[in-house]
């Protein structure tokens, strides 16, 4: 999903009307779930609103401000979920975080 969306508006000012292109940013909320290596499925920690990109590294930027890693090597692995019965546009809106 593209972070940018472009649509026409309607800019008034004190000569009148013009309408023209503007620029949105793109907000779509990014659910963060744990797994610990032992553990067969992961638990849902938080869910965040993010302009899409980059989530992995979102993922883990908040993971550690949040105090779940102390340190780099505590994060194995961000993936996307890996179960075919999840619907493919909700997946691009999960990442599964595998924590030591």
């Amino acid at each position: 999903m593209p972070s940018i969306d472009r649509v026409r508006v309607l800019s008034r000012d004190a000569t009148g009307a013009t309408e023209r292109e503007d620029s949105l940013a793109v907000e779509e909320p990014l659910e963060i779930r744990l797994r610990s290596p032992a553990a067969d499925r992961p638990e849902s920690f938080v869910t965040t609103m993010r302009t899409p990109g980059d989530d992995e590294d979102l993922a883990a930027g908040l993971l550690f401000a949040e105090g779940v890693l102390a340190d780099r090597m505590d994060l194995l692995a961000v993936d996307r979920p890996s179960d075919p019965r999840i619907d493919p546009e909700l997946r691009e809106n999960v990442v599964v975080a595998t924590v030591s």
